[in-house]
């Protein structure tokens, strides 16, 4: 068969070049280039004797197919009583004249066969045009002259009207004109029996256009000549169909006719019309495959019948499908030109949708995917190897095309987006691997080996002149029942020998051509799962070819993936291939720890398999024990490392653990006092370990390995347990724990490495659930290292409240007599004792930072005060301190007190921090064995504050009165106005009196009363006419809230407050003349949602002359109207008007009346009533209401 390379190229008519030989290489030339015809030397002594030679006649037309004759019972086929031999391939002659043996193609195929194996070869090889260049003096001299052309093209027209081919006459001559004289060159042509354009002249030296016409006139004679023998062959096609005989047989030669009349299109140049022919042959004898094989059930397994047919359908399917599929990759449309050249053939274009190819491709396989049911059981095997050894060169040739002709393959371009994958040729490479691979383990099955490899009773046969056909090579009679299945054996066996021995490297090849095409393919698409797979596949077929190397490499690219992402179906097979990889490694270092490994993770990955299961989990579990019983005493550690197989065997979870009170951030112990380090253990083993100890290993010396305090015998399978380990840290010893250790009782140990510091390696995954001693908040699971701090001074805050470790030192909140609030201008009274418990402290400072927050334990949001804030007033023993300023207060003696008061009058309050927090720091130099070591205790005491007193001023007028000012230049412009707002009434109300009653002495200079008690919400109103923007009180707490006021962290004593009253209209002008214009609005104070009501507006004009008011209701939002949205009306000098409209509340709670404009154009003003006397009050159902205001 042909490759595919052979197959993609188009083939070429030959043209045979007679007479002047000097002229041969340039005509050649030009007929290659420009008819893409090949071109064949013939030399001679005349013209005739070239003719002869070079035109032998043309064997006998195919004859129609008749019915097969009875055959005699030795021969149940009843074939061709004469032998079939293989014929040769005709070469071309050479350029010196030298002839090449050849044989006549042989007699069309008999009703059991299909294609005759040289026919195209016989066809490109026999001379589709004869060009014969005659002297010009002939053609145009003395009669002898012409009287000898005569003769000559005499003998040229019966030789190639005997050898089916075509004649064109070339006149070549110095000064042979463009045309030749009409009477001669019609006699011309008439002894040659052409048509004019066969009939062109050639001068000499031949110039460009000259030859142009005769590679045109060639390339028209191969195209008529071509043209005839598609129609003869489709015309036999037709017939064929149109048969009364047996379907098989008109099939058979309906596919004959189709592929000559293809080939001939081909020759032509008409590749779609090829293409068409190729697809028609291909799908008749698909169509007669599938039938042939049900009918095939039938036959007596001895019988060679459906074996032979088989395997002339199969060979003969193969030439078709790859025909077919490599002319649908040269289709121009949907190519692009590779040196974009608009002429490029479609040879030289790329296509860019290969579909049509692929599906003729997937019928032809798919026909021929299954291996025959039939055959002998003991030939099973055999049939196995050859079928899928045959499916896998498909696809293999197949993926050798698509890769050549698409973008996207050998060329390395970018797929089109959303491309299938069987566009991409790694798709084929890949069925051909798989394809490979089974027929490798049919042969490893059949267990053959390479014992049959060349034998058999087929020994002495060969291949007939038709595909798929064999002859005796002794006596060239067709083979019999017996030694035609002994031929197909054999050669079965022959390949079965060497896929068993020799595919593995095939499939690697295979396999690694389809991972680099995926990989160019699948570029910008995320697919681990399925490269990791195609990797396991190729780690195998390495194994398989004997490189370990290259195995272990492919296997360590996919193993990590399957293992993070738990894809334990595909993790499974890369397992058991590494323990036969470890097993093949016998005594190289470290084999046996690896495959000890290696068979615990195999019995790990039972437990999450579902209930089918991937692995035999006791299988697995008894390879393991076996595994780890051989290892030697050198090598019975095994690491755990992260990310391993035996992690998932093993989950070690570790970590400190602290005080449920202490901060996370703190991983620090102090000297001298143990720490507890907790270690959980758990196998996913499906039987359990015996255990011996557990250990951990310490990175400083000084602690070296520390045994568990738990006694743990044994390792459950899939639950956990805990070891809990006691360390006592030394002064400037660091606590770091490297590794933990458990040791079974078969002497193996499971080591894993925790590393320094704090790290999340090792922590607990999300879906893990952890034992209550690990998951509970004082374990800090993934904590393996401490440092190591000196013991605290034991000095203290005696009146602290809890502690919360911060760092290296501890804070305490300062316990408070009841808790109360602090109002602005008392003074607050906060003890601090220093308690010594042993210790001294000398050159001792304090220091108080006051920060404020939004919230009780807010830390986010903290403000620091400083003293320009003006919040707080401090002192400390009656010595002023200002915020976050340093105080020396001397030396803490060892096993003493000392008290201090510190005392805080807050004078203002921050809008959204009414928190106050009073942090207190005492600093000082240890004594004794930490001498000169510095110490920080720290307290705090939070305080609420609250403002005692607020006050508000509402002024007195008209509730919905207004007065409309002139406009500058208007009439009456310059007369001021008396405006409302005139008189002010302030109110002082208790805000927060924390419980207690607040007496107010005084306020603004008027005695309200010594000694009367206010509580919270409790009012007192002073009616003033006074412009200024504060009031003045003094006032003090007493009662406490039926507290002792002794108890009371805050002084009693008269405060002094200055109160900022809001801002208000106070301005006053003297009234000379009323204002021109007066709006009122009247309307009940409350309304019923549903119930109608009159909403009025009055305007007074007190101009003198008359004003045109423009009354529009701007937005009604809530209420429903009647009336005029937009009226204009003219007021007579002192005059009023009433606009009246009907008003329905649509919806209940506080609500605005409609908004209303009134403009006066002649004053130059509008008048637009606040929002204030627009307020209503609408109740949610029918109620009563008052009239208006």
């Amino acid at each position: 068969m042909a490759s595919a390379e052979d197959l993609l190229a188009p083939p070429r008519a030959s043209v045979a070049l007679l007479g002047f030989p000097d002229l041969h290489p340039a005509v050649g030339e030009c007929l290659r280039a420009r008819a893409n015809l090949e071109p064949k030397s013939f030399v001679g002594a005349d013209l005739a004797a070239e003719a002869t030679r070079a035109l032998p006649p043309a064997p006998p037309a195919p004859a129609p197919a008749a019915p097969p004759a009875p055959a005699p019972a030795a021969d149940p086929l009843g074939a061709v009583a004469a032998a079939v031999v293989p014929a040769a391939t005709a070469a071309a002659a050479d350029g010196a004249g030298g002839e090449s043996d050849r044989r006549d193609p042989p007699p069309p195929p008999p009703l059991d066969e299909i294609l005759p194996a040289v026919w195209l070869g016989d066809v490109l090889a026999r001379p589709s045009v004869a060009c014969a260049l005659v002297p010009h003096e002939s053609a145009e001299g003395d009669p002898s002259s012409w009287a000898a052309l005569s003769s000559t093209l005499d003998a040229l027209r019966a030789a190639a009207s005997g050898a089916n081919a075509r004649l064109v006459v070339v006149v070549a001559g110095e000064h042979a004109p463009e045309t030749l004289s009409e009477d001669r060159a019609s006699a011309a042509r008439r002894r040659a029996g052409i048509d004019a354009p066969f009939l062109v002249t050639l001068p000499l030296p031949p110039t460009p256009d000259a030859l142009a016409r005769l590679a045109a006139a060639c390339a028209r004679a191969n195209e008529e000549r071509c043209a005839a023998e598609e129609r003869s062959a489709v015309t036999e096609a037709a017939a064929a169909g149109a048969s009364t005989s047996t379907s098989d047989d008109a099939s058979r030669t309906a596919v004959f006719a189709r592929y000559r009349a293809a080939t001939f299109a081909e020759l032509r140049g008409d590749v779609p019309g090829a293409l068409a022919h190729y697809a028609s042959a291909h799908d008749a004898l698909l169509v007669s495959h599938v039938a042939a094989e049900k009918s095939g059930e039938e036959h007596e397994r001895s019988s060679a019948a459906p074996a032979r047919d088989r395997a002339r359908r199969a060979a003969v399917a193969e030439l078709l499908s790859r025909k077919a599929t490599s002319l649908a990759l040269r289709q121009p449309t949907g190519g692009s030109a590779r040196d974009g050249d608009a002429n490029a053939r479609g040879a030289d274009m790329m296509c860019d949708d290969p579909h049509a190819a692929i599906a003729r491709f997937t019928r032809h396989v798919r026909a021929f995917e299954r291996a025959p049911a039939w055959r002998d059981p003991s030939s099973v095997s055999a049939n196995n190897v050859a079928n899928n050894a045959y499916v896998a060169a498909q696809f293999e040739t197949f993926a050798d095309a698509l890769a050549s002709r698409v973008p996207w393959g050998l060329a390395g371009g970018e797929p089109p987006r959303g491309a299938p994958r069987e566009w991409c040729p790694g798709f084929y490479y890949h069925a051909a691997a798989r394809a490979a691979e089974r027929a490798r383990e049919a042969a490893i099955e059949g267990g053959r080996g390479g014992s049959n490899g060349g034998g058999g009773g087929g020994g002495g046969s060969t291949a007939a002149a038709h595909l798929g056909a064999f002859v005796d090579a002794a006596t060239g009679a067709r083979l019999g029942d017996e030694a035609y299945l002994s031929r197909l054996d054999a050669a079965a066996a022959a390949r079965e020998h060497e896929t068993s021995l020799g595919s593995a490297a095939k499939i690697v090849d295979l396999l690694g051509k389809a991972k680099r095409h995926y990989a160019t393919f699948y570029l910008d698409q995320k697919r681990e799962r399925f490269f990791a797979g195609l990797a396991s596949q190729l780690a195998r077929a390495h194994f398989q070819n004997g490189d370990v190397a290259a195995a272990k490499t492919e296997l360590e690219a996919c193993v990590s993936s399957f293992r993070r992402e738990r894809w334990d179906d595909l993790l499974a097979p890369c397992l058991t291939l590494s323990k036969d990889i470890a097993r093949g490694a016998g005594a190289a270092a470290g084999a046996d720890a690896e495959l000890a490994a290696i068979c615990l993770e195999l019995a790990a990955l039972d437990e999450d398999a579902g209930p089918r299961g991937v692995v035999d989990g006791d299988a697995a579990m008894a390879a393991a024990s076996a595994a780890m019983a051989s290892l030697d005493a050198s090598a019975r550690t095994l690491e755990i490392a992260p990310g391993s197989g035996l992690e998932r065997a093993f989950r070690v979870v570790a970590g400190f653990r602290f005080p449920a009170s202490a901060a996370a951030e703190n991983a620090a112990a102090t000297s001298g006092e143990a720490v507890e380090f907790a270690v959980a253990l758990r196998s996913s083993l499906p039987s359990p370990l015996a255990i011996d100890r557990v250990d951990i290993e310490c990175v400083d010396p000084t602690y070296g390995s520390i045994a568990s305090v738990d006694a743990i015998d044994a390792l459950p399978s899939r639950a956990w347990r805990v070891a809990s380990f006691r360390v006592v840290p030394t002064r400037g010893k660091p606590v770091a724990v490297a590794a933990v250790s458990a040791t079974l009782k078969n002497g193996v140990v499971l080591r894993r490495a925790l590393g320094l510091g704090r790290e999340g390696a090792n922590r607990a995954e999300a879906t893990e659930r952890l034992p209550s001693a690990m998951s509970s908040v004082s374990t800090r699971v993934g904590v393996y290292a401490l440092d190591v701090r000196d013991a605290p001074a034991k000095v203290r805050f005696a009146n602290d409240d809890d502690e919360r470790a911060e760092g290296d030192e501890r804070e305490k909140k300062i316990k408070k007599k009841p808790p109360t609030k602090a109002l602005l201008g008392e003074t607050t009274r906060t003890p601090l004792t220093i308690a010594s418990d042993g210790d001294a402290l000398r050159d001792c400072t304090l220091s108080v930072a006051i920060v404020a927050s939004s919230g009780l334990g807010s830390g986010d949001g903290d403000v620091t005060i400083d003293d320009d804030d003006g919040v707080v007033e401090m002192t400390v023993d009656g010595v002023a301190l200002k915020p976050g300023a340093i105080a020396s207060v001397g030396d803490v003696d060892a096993n003493a007190t000392r008290a201090m008061t510190l005392a805080t009058r807050w004078r203002r309050v921050l809008p959204t921090t009414p928190f106050i927090t009073a942090r207190v720091t005492l600093r000082g130099k240890r004594c004794g064995e930490y001498d000169g070591a510095d110490a920080v205790i720290r307290a705090s005491a939070t305080f609420e504050l609250a403002s005692a007193l607020s006050t508000t001023a509402a002024t007195t007028g008209g509730y919905r009165r207004h007065a409309l000012r002139p406009a500058s230049g208007s009439a009456g412009a310059g007369d001021d106005v008396e405006v409302e707002g005139s008189r002010t009434v302030v109110t002082v109300r208790v805000a927060d009196a924390d419980g207690a009653a607040i007496a107010i002495a005084a306020a603004d200079g008027a005695a309200p009363g010594e000694g009367d008690a206010l509580r919270r919400g409790d009012a007192y109103a002073l009616a003033t006419s006074s412009d200024a923007d504060v009031v003045d009180v003094k006032w003090r707490r007493f009662g406490f809230g039926g507290r002792d006021a002794s108890d009371s962290p805050h002084i009693s004593e008269e405060i002094s407050s200055r109160l900022a009253l809001p801002p208000r209209n106070t301005q006053r002008r003297p009234s000379r003349a009323p204002p021109p214009l007066t709006v009122e609005l009247r309307a009940p104070p409350r309304v019923a949602v549903g119930e109608p009501f009159d909403w009025r507006l009055r305007c007074d004009v007190a101009s003198d002359i008359p004003q045109a008011l423009c009354v529009e209701i701007v937005d009604a939002s809530g209420f429903v109207f009647a009336g005029a949205r937009r009226a204009t009306y003219v007021v007579p000098p002192g005059a009023s008007l009433d606009v009246s409209h009907a008003l329905v509340a649509v919806t209940s709670g506080e609500a605005l009346l409609p908004e209303v404009t009134v403009t006066a154009p002649r004053l130059g003003a509008k008048c637009a009533p606040p929002r204030e006397s627009r307020a209503v009050y609408v109740l949610p159902h029918a109620r009563e209401v008052g009239g208006g205001v």
